[in-house]
């Protein structure tokens, strides 16, 4: 009675099922969808992540598909990898064209399902691909059969296929093998992709390598710092773009070093001096420093060398590396200070020697002040008295003007070095 009530007599509340069952189907249709469009959004993203696309022939596919279509008797076998529009050949025997458009790829089946080989025994009994162009034109597929290519996360990139040009059949044995040569493919694009992401890691490692590089000799320039580095096994000598510029006063694309240039380069004065610090250097296995003269270019340099030494497991030396410093202007400087130092002494001597002849008048006239007070020895000694103070005005004066000028010429000096 209740069921009569409701969906033949008299409902108990109105309700088109038709309605509500169309509803119902374009809901779960429109969320199929949805997860369609989200999925391949998601595959599309993973094979970016793999720059395989249009890249050239590698032998590891083309050996793999000739493997392929040789064992299956085919004509044709290909891997073939889908984006948005097309399928794109990675490798291929039997095929001339690069890719086809997607709505025209078997392939496009195929990986809806990544877990299973897609077999199409005769494509024109096939309702999916009677009509297909690549069916009723070249190259003719009757028969195809495809291995989806698989990411370790479930992810279809594209497939591993054997086409013929005629209806046949597919054992469970030939569908297992073309799996596992699928799997192959999916190893070595997985390979390819690590490859890829371990040269980037290098490749920005060198370009930041070659940044502090180039900020380095930049500060080796302005601070006219050069390095060098011996290989006491090999005999070869590095030389920083510094020590070219400091040594051989120009630059160069090399960064060999000629350790016959740079003996020559030592002034004969400072050999001993150089050939002594090394000479501690090793007894003590410390860094050691020392200054001396080279002559390049006709001009004389003062440079300041520090030199270091590894030693390998044995105890042998094996590198000898350290610094150049071009310290010219400061020992210019040195020399200077000392020059002004010596001419200020002489100065301050010749006025103190001027200055010591109305203070001896002074002091001589003292006495004659305190025991003869007449206004004729009063006058004379007042007279003896103002020309001293005079003279002692005029040296004073002389002193401060000397002080002056030299203060002057040594800061003239210095802001020289300085430009």
């Amino acid at each position: 009675m209740l069921f009569e009530a409701i969906w033949q007599k008299q409902p108990l509340f109105s309700i088109n099922t038709t309605n509500y069952f169309n509803l119902v189907v374009r809901k779960i249709r429109s969320s199929v969808k949805l997860r369609q469009m989200n999925t391949e959004t998601e595959r599309l993203r993973k094979l970016e992540e793999y720059e395989i696309l249009d890249t050239l022939p590698e032998k590891e596919f083309d050996d793999i598909v000739e493997l392929a279509a040789a064992l299956y008797g085919t004509p044709i076998s290909v891997v073939t990898l889908l984006d948005n529009y097309r399928q794109w050949f990675k490798a291929r025997v039997g095929l001339d064209s690069e890719s086809t458009p997607i709505d025209q790829a078997y392939c496009r089946y195929t990986i809806m399902n990544p877990d299973k080989v897609m077999i199409v025994n005769d494509s024109l009994k096939d309702e999916r691909f009677k009509n297909n162009p690549l069916t009723l034109g070249d190259p003719h597929i009757r028969f195809y059969a495809g291995a989806p290519l698989v990411t370790d996360d479930g992810i279809a990139l594209g497939a591993l296929c054997v086409i013929d040009k005629a209806p046949r059949n597919f054992s469970v044995q030939e569908e297992r093998m073309l799996k596992i040569l699928a799997k192959r493919v999916m190893n070595l694009l997985q390979l390819r992709k690590e490859n890829l992401r371990q040269k980037k890691i290098i490749d920005s490692s060198v370009t930041e390598l070659d940044l502090t590089l180039a900020r380095l000799f930049e500060a080796q320039k302005v601070a006219h710092i050069g390095n060098w580095d011996f290989n006491v096994r090999t005999k070869e000598l590095y030389w920083s773009p510094e020590m070219f510029a400091l040594l051989l006063k120009k630059q160069s694309k090399s960064d060999k070093g000629n350790l016959d240039d740079w003996q020559k380069l030592i002034h004969p004065d400072d050999t001993q001096i150089v050939t002594d610090a090394m000479e501690q250097t090793l007894k003590t296995k410390q860094p050691g420093m020392a200054e001396f003269r080279i002559v390049a270019g006709g001009k004389e340099t003062w440079l300041l060398g520090r030199a270091d030494i590894k030693y390998n497991t044995e105890g042998r030396v094996e590198r000898i590396f350290g610094t150049l410093q071009d310290v010219t202007f400061r020992k210019q400087a040195d020399k200077d200070k000392l020059l002004y130092t010596h001419m200020l002494e002489e100065m301050l001597y010749s006025v103190s020697h001027k200055m010591r002849k109305p203070v001896t008048t002074l002091l001589g006239l003292m006495p004659v002040l305190k025991t003869n007070t007449s206004k004729e020895m009063f006058d004379e000694a007042y007279a003896f008295l103002l020309g001293s103070l005079q003279e002692l005005e005029i040296y004073t004066r002389e002193l401060n003007e000397l002080l002056h000028k030299s203060k002057i010429d040594i800061t003239v000096n210095e802001n020289e070095k300085k430009h």
